[in-house]
Protein backbone atom coordinates (compact mmCIF):
# COMPACT_ATOMS: atom_id res chain seq x y z
CA UNK A 1 0.00 0.00 0.00
CA UNK A 2 1.14 3.62 -0.78
CA UNK A 3 1.57 5.98 1.77
CA UNK A 4 -1.95 8.24 1.59
CA UNK A 5 -4.27 5.19 -0.10
CA UNK A 6 -6.72 3.81 1.71
CA UNK A 7 -6.50 0.40 2.30
CA UNK A 8 -8.96 -2.34 -0.12
CA UNK A 9 -12.11 -2.18 1.65
CA UNK A 10 -12.00 -5.61 3.35
CA UNK A 11 -14.45 -7.90 2.27
CA UNK A 12 -15.64 -10.70 4.48
CA UNK A 13 -15.89 -14.04 2.62
CA UNK A 14 -20.19 -14.53 2.51
CA UNK A 15 -21.08 -17.99 3.63
CA UNK A 16 -22.27 -21.01 1.69
CA UNK A 17 -25.82 -20.92 0.84
CA UNK A 18 -26.75 -23.68 2.87
CA UNK A 19 -25.08 -21.76 5.75
CA UNK A 20 -26.85 -18.85 5.38
CA UNK A 21 -30.54 -20.54 4.96
CA UNK A 22 -29.56 -22.38 8.39
CA UNK A 23 -29.04 -19.06 9.75
CA UNK A 24 -32.44 -17.74 8.56
CA UNK A 25 -34.45 -20.29 9.66
CA UNK A 26 -32.78 -20.16 13.15
CA UNK A 27 -33.21 -16.40 13.36
CA UNK A 28 -36.89 -17.19 12.32
CA UNK A 29 -37.09 -19.80 15.47
CA UNK A 30 -35.59 -17.88 17.54
CA UNK A 31 -38.31 -14.88 16.99
CA UNK A 32 -40.95 -17.65 16.80
CA UNK A 33 -39.66 -18.75 20.93
CA UNK A 34 -38.46 -15.87 22.42
CA UNK A 35 -39.75 -16.54 26.20
CA UNK A 36 -38.40 -20.33 26.00
CA UNK A 37 -34.49 -21.08 24.81
CA UNK A 38 -35.22 -24.89 25.36
CA UNK A 39 -38.12 -24.94 22.89
CA UNK A 40 -36.07 -23.40 20.64
CA UNK A 41 -33.17 -25.46 21.05
CA UNK A 42 -35.80 -28.30 20.54
CA UNK A 43 -36.83 -27.18 17.46
CA UNK A 44 -33.41 -26.54 16.06
CA UNK A 45 -32.93 -30.38 16.75
CA UNK A 46 -35.87 -31.30 15.25
CA UNK A 47 -34.45 -29.56 11.79
CA UNK A 48 -30.84 -30.98 12.49
CA UNK A 49 -32.52 -34.25 12.68
CA UNK A 50 -34.40 -33.84 9.58
CA UNK A 51 -31.23 -32.83 7.72
CA UNK A 52 -29.29 -35.80 8.84
CA UNK A 53 -31.76 -38.17 7.85
CA UNK A 54 -32.82 -36.33 4.65
CA UNK A 55 -28.97 -36.53 3.82
CA UNK A 56 -28.73 -39.96 4.34
CA UNK A 57 -32.00 -40.86 2.46
CA UNK A 58 -30.87 -39.34 -0.52
CA UNK A 59 -27.23 -41.38 -0.11
CA UNK A 60 -29.53 -44.66 -0.09
CA UNK A 61 -31.01 -42.84 -3.58
CA UNK A 62 -28.17 -42.31 -5.10
CA UNK A 63 -26.09 -45.39 -4.22
CA UNK A 64 -29.24 -47.20 -5.79
CA UNK A 65 -29.82 -44.94 -8.62
CA UNK A 66 -33.26 -44.59 -8.31
CA UNK A 67 -35.46 -41.35 -9.06
CA UNK A 68 -35.38 -38.89 -6.72
CA UNK A 69 -36.14 -35.31 -5.53
CA UNK A 70 -33.56 -33.92 -3.15
CA UNK A 71 -35.62 -31.15 -1.89
CA UNK A 72 -38.92 -33.62 -1.81
CA UNK A 73 -36.73 -35.94 0.34
CA UNK A 74 -36.00 -33.22 2.83
CA UNK A 75 -39.38 -31.86 3.07
CA UNK A 76 -40.42 -35.85 4.02
CA UNK A 77 -38.08 -36.09 6.30
CA UNK A 78 -38.85 -33.00 8.29
CA UNK A 79 -42.65 -33.97 7.71
CA UNK A 80 -41.85 -37.38 10.00
CA UNK A 81 -39.80 -35.47 12.52
CA UNK A 82 -42.82 -33.05 12.92
CA UNK A 83 -45.77 -35.53 12.97
CA UNK A 84 -43.67 -38.27 15.45
CA UNK A 85 -43.03 -35.18 17.78
CA UNK A 86 -46.99 -34.78 17.84
CA UNK A 87 -47.45 -38.23 17.94
CA UNK A 88 -45.52 -38.69 20.89
CA UNK A 89 -47.43 -36.92 22.84
CA UNK A 90 -50.55 -39.98 21.97
CA UNK A 91 -48.71 -43.31 23.00
CA UNK A 92 -47.31 -44.62 26.02
CA UNK A 93 -44.08 -44.60 26.73
CA UNK A 94 -43.82 -47.97 26.49
CA UNK A 95 -44.93 -47.13 23.39
CA UNK A 96 -42.29 -44.73 22.24
CA UNK A 97 -39.82 -46.81 23.47
CA UNK A 98 -40.78 -50.15 21.24
CA UNK A 99 -41.33 -47.58 18.26
CA UNK A 100 -37.82 -46.65 18.69
CA UNK A 101 -36.41 -49.70 19.20
CA UNK A 102 -38.02 -50.67 15.98
CA UNK A 103 -36.59 -47.79 14.18
CA UNK A 104 -33.14 -48.93 15.31
CA UNK A 105 -33.30 -52.43 14.84
CA UNK A 106 -34.88 -52.31 11.82
CA UNK A 107 -33.63 -49.65 9.85
CA UNK A 108 -31.38 -51.24 7.49
CA UNK A 109 -33.67 -53.05 6.20
CA UNK A 110 -36.11 -50.24 5.63
CA UNK A 111 -33.45 -48.15 3.94
CA UNK A 112 -32.98 -50.56 1.80
CA UNK A 113 -36.52 -51.33 0.62
CA UNK A 114 -37.83 -49.37 -2.67
CA UNK A 115 -38.43 -46.66 -2.00
CA UNK A 116 -36.50 -46.44 1.42
CA UNK A 117 -37.48 -45.50 4.78
CA UNK A 118 -35.01 -43.23 7.03
CA UNK A 119 -35.26 -44.44 10.95
CA UNK A 120 -37.91 -41.49 11.66
CA UNK A 121 -40.26 -42.69 9.11
CA UNK A 122 -40.22 -46.34 10.46
CA UNK A 123 -39.87 -44.92 13.88
CA UNK A 124 -43.43 -42.41 12.68
CA UNK A 125 -45.17 -46.01 10.98
CA UNK A 126 -44.93 -47.84 14.41
CA UNK A 127 -46.37 -44.84 16.01
CA UNK A 128 -49.21 -44.35 13.98
CA UNK A 129 -49.86 -47.88 14.43
CA UNK A 130 -50.33 -47.19 17.87
CA UNK A 131 -53.16 -44.14 17.78
CA UNK A 132 -56.43 -45.02 16.82
CA UNK A 133 -58.09 -43.04 14.66
CA UNK A 134 -60.53 -41.32 15.88
CA UNK A 135 -61.43 -37.29 15.68
CA UNK A 136 -60.10 -36.62 19.05
CA UNK A 137 -56.81 -37.38 18.35
CA UNK A 138 -56.72 -36.01 15.22
CA UNK A 139 -57.72 -32.93 17.29
CA UNK A 140 -54.76 -34.20 19.64
CA UNK A 141 -52.06 -34.38 16.71
CA UNK A 142 -53.46 -31.10 15.15
CA UNK A 143 -52.31 -29.34 18.06
CA UNK A 144 -49.52 -30.39 18.72
CA UNK A 145 -48.29 -29.81 15.24
CA UNK A 146 -49.21 -26.25 15.24
CA UNK A 147 -47.69 -25.76 18.37
CA UNK A 148 -44.52 -26.82 17.02
CA UNK A 149 -42.95 -23.55 15.58
CA UNK A 150 -40.68 -25.28 13.09
CA UNK A 151 -44.10 -26.89 12.33
CA UNK A 152 -45.20 -22.95 11.61
CA UNK A 153 -42.43 -21.70 9.78
CA UNK A 154 -42.39 -25.16 7.57
CA UNK A 155 -45.98 -24.35 6.67
CA UNK A 156 -46.73 -20.91 6.59
CA UNK A 157 -43.23 -19.88 5.24
CA UNK A 158 -42.30 -23.10 2.91
CA UNK A 159 -39.65 -20.23 0.67
CA UNK A 160 -38.02 -20.53 3.69
CA UNK A 161 -36.91 -23.76 2.94
CA UNK A 162 -36.20 -23.12 -0.46
CA UNK A 163 -32.59 -22.57 -0.98
CA UNK A 164 -31.79 -25.17 1.91
CA UNK A 165 -33.95 -28.04 0.19
CA UNK A 166 -31.32 -27.24 -2.80
CA UNK A 167 -28.10 -26.69 -0.35
CA UNK A 168 -28.63 -29.31 2.33
CA UNK A 169 -26.33 -32.21 1.27
CA UNK A 170 -23.44 -29.19 1.65
CA UNK A 171 -23.77 -28.65 5.00
CA UNK A 172 -24.92 -31.64 6.37
CA UNK A 173 -21.23 -33.12 7.45
CA UNK A 174 -21.41 -30.35 9.89
CA UNK A 175 -24.30 -31.34 11.65
CA UNK A 176 -23.98 -34.13 13.68
CA UNK A 177 -21.59 -31.43 15.57
CA UNK A 178 -23.74 -29.24 15.90
CA UNK A 179 -26.28 -31.63 16.95
CA UNK A 180 -24.15 -32.48 19.70
CA UNK A 181 -23.88 -29.25 21.29
CA UNK A 182 -27.66 -28.79 20.88
CA UNK A 183 -28.48 -31.87 22.81
CA UNK A 184 -25.82 -30.95 25.34
CA UNK A 185 -27.13 -27.44 25.95
CA UNK A 186 -30.98 -29.21 25.68
CA UNK A 187 -29.67 -31.32 29.00
CA UNK A 188 -28.38 -28.70 30.67
CA UNK A 189 -31.41 -26.41 30.29
CA UNK A 190 -33.95 -29.31 31.13
CA UNK A 191 -31.37 -30.66 34.29
CA UNK A 192 -31.23 -26.38 35.57
CA UNK A 193 -35.02 -26.02 34.80
CA UNK A 194 -35.02 -23.18 32.45
CA UNK A 195 -37.90 -23.21 29.95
Amino acid sequence: MLYGTPPFPHQPNPKPPAEQALSQIRQSLKELCPESALVYMMETKKLYLGIIEAFEMLGHHRRRNLPHDQAEILRNELRNQLMAFALLHLVSDEQAKKAAKISTEGWYDAANQTPPLSRTALMLRELESGVESTPENEAVISRWLMNQPLFQLFSQTPELFSVLEQHYPECAAGIPQILRSTNETVASLMKSGLR
